[in-house]
């Protein structure tokens, strides 16, 4: 192991991610040298590059792997101010009946996707009056905003094409989407509608009748 890996990995073992800026203070060396040294580090596996200038010690993640927050935390490092909702937020409630392999997210930025070895980052675009109704927690010293599931089923239904097809008379959007929403209490009926509500779509307004219609009918 090299010097230079080595007063790396002794100051930013314990750290969830770092950024080049902290690697070139650690080696006092200018940027070209600092980006040979992460470039070798990341070819022989010993760090991760979690999007450009943006790493993790591989020994970090070997300690915390079996965390489940450990993907959610990297969702919220790689772009700043975004929540986690949609299809990887549902799945957590059980609202999905299909398996879900990305984490998704939403931001009021550009979107993106972003690939790196722990896995696949999908980023949607909602309009910055609708950035809310996430709940934020602790992970690693990071904050990490999550939707809650209502929100989360609003994101989903909100950003998907063909939306046009909510107010068919006779499509049932819980059953075409496979979507476990039969167990919903009234206070995340209410909330979901809430954001109905907030939104001012027609879409989001065909979508909830088409609910109440289908799925919550009592």
């Amino acid at each position: 192991m090299s010097k230079s890996w080595l007063a790396i990995i002794s100051q930013l073992r314990h750290m969830p991610y770092f950024t080049l800026a902290s690697i070139m203070q650690i080696l006092d060396r200018d940027g070209d040298h600092a980006k040979q040294v992460v470039a070798r580090l990341v070819a022989s596996g010993d760090l991760i590059r979690l999007k450009r200038g943006i790493y993790m010690t591989r020994e970090f993640w070997l300690g915390n792997k079996s965390s489940g927050e450990l993907v959610d935390m990297v969702a919220c490092v790689v772009v700043p101010n975004s929540y986690l909702s949609t299809e990887y937020v549902l799945q957590k409630h059980a609202v999905m009946t299909e398996a879900v392999y990305s984490v998704t997210a939403i931001t009021s930025g550009k979107p993106r996707i972003i690939k790196n070895d722990l896995g696949g980052f999908i980023y949607r675009h909602i309009k910055s009056d609708l950035l809310a109704g996430f709940e934020s927690r602790n992970c690693w010293g990071i904050k990490v905003h999550e939707a809650s599931a209502p929100k989360a089923l609003f994101d989903y239904l909100y950003l998907r094409r063909h939306g046009w097809a909510y107010g068919a008379k006779n499509y049932d959007l819980a059953e075409d989407l496979r979507l476990n929403l039969y167990d919903w209490d009234q206070s995340k009926k209410d909330e979901f509608a809430h954001w109905v509500e907030m939104s001012k779509s027609h879409k989001m307004k065909t979508a909830l009748d088409n609910l109440r219609r289908h799925v919550w009918t009592s």
